[in-house]
């Protein structure tokens, strides 16, 4: 998954928190343990780019 964002943004960590919680918000939706920590497995395993657009 690629997410950019755009110059609005003051830096990559502003955005990085806003998809943060809309990952956590997701998995927050899924039953069991699937949603814990969604955004840190995704980055550990290299399936998440942050990128500037």
């Amino acid at each position: 998954m690629e997410c950019y964002y755009a110059k609005r943004y003051e830096s990559e960590a502003d955005y990085t928190e806003q998809v943060d919680n809309l990952l956590t918000n997701y998995g927050n939706t899924l039953e069991g343990k699937h949603g814990e920590n969604i955004f840190n497995k995704l980055m550990l395993e290299q399936r998440l780019k942050i990128l500037p657009y």
